[in-house]
Order: C-alpha cells, then structure tokens, then sequence
C-alpha cells in the first residue's frame, strides 16, 4: 500500500517497464486507489501483448474520471506500456488505473525499492498481496512521517496461526 501511495505522489520512480512477452496468456485482476477510492481493472495478455485493460469498478467524480478511462486504457494497449501519459485534470484517475494495472501483474515486476515513509502524506492507504493461503490485504494508516497504525483487512491464512503472526509482525513494525 506504502508503494502504491509513493508511486501516486511521485516520491519514488516506478519499476522497469513490464514485458508483456514475459507474462502467461491470460486475465489479471488489480486494485489501487484513485482519486474518489479504490478502482479495480482486469488486464488481458495474450501472444506476449497486452491486449485489453478494462476498468471494472471505481468511485472517481463524474465528469472528470471518464476523459482517463476513454484514453489511458487504450494507450497502454497502443504503447504495448503500462506507464503511459497521465490525463491533464484527471491525474489521481490516470495514476489510479495505471497502478491497478501494475497491481494486477505485480507478481511479474521486479523487487520493489524501499519507501521513504517520512515524506508520504497523512492517510488511510490500502495494499494486497498473495500470502500462504491466498490474498492479504492491509490498511496503513501514515501521520507524521509514521505507519501509526496497521489493519488486516482480509486474509485466506489458517485463522489460529495467522492472527498470532499478524499481531507480532505489526507490533514489529510500529
């Protein structure tokens, strides 16, 4: 989530682009936070190419989400790139599509680089990732420079040995 959040305010560069040639034919789903909430996207590969990215869901403003849904899609479908040109008045939608597709082939990406948490902006910011029995996902909420407080909002993990995990981990750390 920490990431995602970086990536969106332009603290930190993103990864190396995606080989599409790299990634199994096949439908990928990923979420990241727009301007309004969370919106979700379904990323289509097929023969090595990115063939589809279609906007499932999202919870921007009318009027202003639409000119990045129409254009953002289809210019990573063009480009053959996730990381293409932002829309002019819609930039927290653009960003938000763009990490939702990165989400979605987020097992295909290179490692992440470290956040510098002291310059994310004060927030409630959500993350997924695979755990051992499926999806995890977490809320962080940064003030001042600091993770102040962390959720598990979701998981798939055998309840008895993952809540004692989660609990450790977070108290680490905090």
């Amino acid at each position: 989530a920490v990431r995602f959040v970086a990536l969106y305010a332009g603290l930190v560069e993103p990864d190396a682009e995606i080989d599409f040639g790299e990634i199994p034919d096949g439908v990928y789903t990923g979420s990241a936070r727009g301007f309004g909430g969370e919106i979700t996207v379904e990323v289509t590969i097929a023969d090595g190419k990115l063939t589809q990215v279609k906007v499932l869901s999202h919870s921007d403003t009318p009027g202003y989400y639409e000119p990045a849904m129409d254009r953002i899609p289809k210019s990573m479908v063009e480009e053959q790139k996730v990381d293409v040109d932002i829309v002019s008045g819609a930039t927290a939608s653009s960003n938000g599509i763009i990490n939702a597709v990165r989400d979605a082939l987020r097992e295909f990406v290179g490692e992440l680089e470290d956040v510098d948490i002291t310059t994310l902006a004060r927030g409630r910011y959500i993350g997924s990732a695979s755990s051992y029995g499926g999806e995890l996902t977490v809320e962080v909420s940064v003030a001042g420079g600091q993770i102040t407080h962390i959720t598990v909002l979701s998981h798939t993990d055998t309840k008895d040995i993952a809540d004692p995990a989660f609990t450790a981990l977070i108290e680490k750390i905090l």
